[in-house]
């Protein structure tokens, strides 16, 4: 594989929290301890690569599909998880 472009992205403030009791994630309760360090989701650039990805599977020829129940991430056209796995 080689690589045609990279993409160097400025570093930018990493907004960290600490943990004040048992915090809790979206996928489990408890998953973080008292104290424990927790670094947030830099949202913009999330979506930035996304939209990244998006432009170069579609310049291929191919295309991200967004098959998760419910969610906010609209980058991608939706499809339902049932639809994804008849393919």
């Amino acid at each position: 594989m080689r690589i045609k472009q990279i993409l160097n992205l400025p570093p930018g403030p990493n907004p960290i929290q600490h943990a004040a009791g048992r915090a809790q994630d979206h996928f489990a309760r408890h998953y973080f301890k008292p104290g424990e360090t927790l670094y947030r989701p830099q949202l913009d650039r999330a979506e930035r690569a996304m939209l990244c990805a998006r432009e170069f599977y579609e310049a291929d020829g191919r295309k991200i599909w967004n098959a998760t129940r419910g969610g906010k991430l609209e980058v991608f056209d939706r499809i339902t998880l049932e639809q994804a796995l008849e393919e």
